[in-house]
């Protein structure tokens, strides 16, 4: 959805094939998105500040990158809320890769990471790859 952003961003869906999973119907890809550096599957750099992410959505996805890859945020330099990746596969060959994360440094609450595969090299998170100087709360 987006490279980069620095405002508020609410109510974000994004899936490979279909909400729902994979239909006979859907044509094969290999990835949904694909980068070196600070790559999500609904924003690959936030820069927000004080500003908020919320309401962000990311199923069916194959996400892949180099360093600070997450589900639904690669990189987040302001805060998120409501935070869901499910059924996804997040692959990092370097550093920083989670669910739904792949770094951040203001607070990231809320967040659900669930059936997803995450593969990454260093610091490896369910949720989130590196937690920076804020505030992580209600995970699961």
């Amino acid at each position: 959805m987006f490279g980069y952003t620095d405002g508020r961003i609410d109510n974000v869906q994004t899936y490979q094939y279909s909400e729902n999973g994979k239909k006979a119907s859907d044509k094969e890809t290999s990835w949904l998105v694909k980068g070196n550096q600070n790559v999500g599957g609904n924003i690959g750099t936030y820069a927000g500040g004080g500003n908020w992410v919320t309401n962000l959505r990311i199923t069916n996805s194959k996400i892949s990158g180099n360093n600070t890859v997450g589900g639904n945020v690669g990189w987040g330099s302001g805060n998120g809320s409501r935070l869901t990746s499910g059924n996804n596969t997040v692959t990092g060959t370097g550093y920083h890769t989670g669910g739904n994360v792949g770094a951040h440094g203001w607070a990231f609450l809320n967040m659900t990471s669930s059936n997803n595969t995450i593969k990454g090299n260093i610091n490896v998170g369910g949720n989130t790859g590196k937690a920076g100087w804020a505030t992580d709360g209600n995970l699961t």
